[in-house]
């Protein structure tokens, strides 16, 4: 009688069928319809875990193989079991067990590991994925970066001089100007808002080499000194760092203001001080224009040598004196043929001991509405003046901090040159001035002495 051994017997596994012989006959089950032991009954390829030994020895003193692929072999062994048995027998161990690889079963080749995602070479930070349809998707995050990179690359191509030529000057809103700007102010405002943003994170790897400080309601109010000063000016001056003395003041000359600064104890020399009415002479000196200048009396010494004789171009600054209905009725006329209206700076209001006093901003505004032109402006917040007082000083923006009073001319101009901006709450400064800007201050400090203590401990 022929029968066959366990699978599970055979390959050691400690279990087989429950009728398993452990005397005489350790190589099978004695049971004919042993269902444990049908289950290991096989036709075709089996695999090294299925052995079937013959029993054509009456007792075989040792178990041998028999390989699957010998025909005679294959032929004497009993018919598989049929599925419809294998399912009615579900649970008691009728199985059917897959045959190994070979000339009738090849080996499925193994799927290819998954291609690495390997970032594009003008877009470095974004990673493409690679899903199963072989279309380049982009997670959320990469489609933010790359649309803050175009914005980037579009705000560098739209400078002052494009934005000038299609009519989109900087006073309507753009860096933070304007109560509410137009469409078109608004989109620059964003263009220019992102890229200070991307150049502010570039100045933050690079050493701080210049630092730039506004005056009047910085450094001192009229004739009083800030509290502490003229000491902090003394530790700032102690650092490896080039000092620049910006102001937009139109009621002095450059002179005078040095007097009035050493009286109060600041040690600062003329060469350090770079101010608004220095940018004005500059221009006209470039234009070679005969001026009508509408600013203070004692400004009028930073304009020696300028010719005012037969007037071709105004020239606005702080001039209460001059703001009268015969003077501005005069640079109205004078534009409306053809005079270019250039404008010291835009200041709304300014500090003075008494409370805050109207700036030039108001008059040229009016003059701009009444002539329908648009004043070219040289003092903050414009990007070239920051940028001109900057010369000299072997210095990028992106390696300056500028400290001033003014959320918009200081801050808010010096951020859009590429600086950082630091705002104290002295002088002009009103509560809730860091939120009328886009972006916000860099920082923004009691006073100056704080400013400076900031930047000795944490920008160096």
């Amino acid at each position: 009688m022929r029968r066959h051994f366990c699978q599970k017997e055979w390959i050691g596994t400690g279990t087989g069928c429950p009728g398993r012989w452990w005397g005489p006959r350790p190589w099978g089950c004695s049971r004919k319809g042993c269902t444990w032991c049908l289950g290991t009954r096989f036709s075709g390829d089996i695999g090294d875990r299925g052995k079937i030994a013959p029993d054509d020895l009456a007792v075989p003193s040792q178990p041998q193989r028999l390989h699957h692929s010998l025909r005679q072999h294959r032929a004497a062994l009993p018919a598989p079991i049929p599925p419809a048995a294998s399912m009615a027998t579900a649970g008691r161990g009728r199985h059917f067990v897959p045959a190994p690889a070979g000339p009738s079963r090849p080996v499925p080749p193994l799927p290819a590991p998954p291609r690495p995602a390997r970032p594009l070479p003008f877009l470095p930070s974004l990673l493409p994925l690679r899903p199963r349809g072989g279309a380049m998707a982009f997670t959320l995050y990469s489609l933010l970066q790359a649309g803050l990179l175009v914005v980037n690359a579009i705000a560098v191509l739209h400078e002052e001089r494009f934005l000038r030529n299609v009519g989109w000057a900087s006073d309507q809103g753009i860096g933070g100007f304007g109560e509410e700007p137009g469409i078109k102010a608004q989109i620059m405002n964003l263009i220019r808002s992102v890229r200070t943003v991307m150049r502010g994170r570039m100045a933050a790897r690079r050493a701080l080499k210049a630092v730039l400080v506004d005056l009047s309601g910085t450094l001192h109010v009229e004739d009083s000194a800030v509290p502490g000063a003229q000491e902090a000016l003394k530790r700032l001056r102690s650092a490896p760092v080039t000092i620049r003395f910006v102001t937009n003041t139109t009621k002095e000359c450059k002179r005078d203001l040095l007097e009035r600064l050493t009286k109060l104890g600041f040690d600062i020399a003329e060469n350090e001080i770079f101010t608004s009415l220095t940018a004005a002479r500059n221009l006209l000196e470039q234009k070679q224009v005969r001026p009508l200048l509408l600013v203070d009396d004692k400004a009028l010494p930073d304009f020696t040598g300028i010719a005012t004789e037969d007037p071709n171009a105004v020239v606005v600054g702080l001039a209460p004196e001059h703001f009268h209905y015969e003077m501005m009725n005069k640079a109205f006329r004078l534009i409306l043929d053809g005079a270019p209206l250039i404008a010291i700076h835009k200041a709304r209001y300014f500090k003075k001991k008494n409370g805050l006093a109207l700036g030039p901003g108001p008059f040229v505004t009016g003059l701009e509405y009444a002539t329908d032109t648009k004043a070219t402006v040289v003092g903050k917040p414009e990007k070239t003046f920051f940028l001109e007082a900057l010369r000299g000083t072997s210095c990028a923006p992106e390696e300056a901090v500028m400290i001033g009073d003014d959320c918009r001319d200081d801050v808010g101009g010096a951020q859009n040159a590429g600086m950082h901006g630091i705002l104290v709450r002295t002088g002009k400064y009103r509560p809730g001035d860091e939120d009328k800007i886009n972006p916000a201050p860099y920082l923004t400090c009691e006073s100056f002495p704080e400013a400076v203590e900031h930047i000795l401990g944490h920008m160096l």
